[in-house]
């Protein structure tokens, strides 16, 4: 078994779950429910099978873009 290190006043740089840090009323979580219901389905199926490094999700690409130009 791998233990971690026992250091005295140690604290996490970072919450184990970064949702804890976002709260409820936050827009990201209207846009990604917003997001959640658009059919991206002809889009990626065009993509899939194809040559090439893989692709970024659209519906995560379509998030990015929605709470960039806020």
């Amino acid at each position: 078994m791998v233990l971690h290190e026992d250091k005295i006043g140690q604290t996490f740089l970072i919450p184990t779950n970064l949702l804890d840090l976002v709260p409820e009323s936050h827009p990201c979580f209207f846009v990604k429910n917003l997001v959640d219901q658009v059919d991206f389905d002809d889009i990626h199926s065009k993509f899939v099978g194809t040559a090439g490094m893989r692709a970024y999700s659209k519906r995560m690409l379509t998030r990015l873009v929605i709470m960039a130009s806020n």
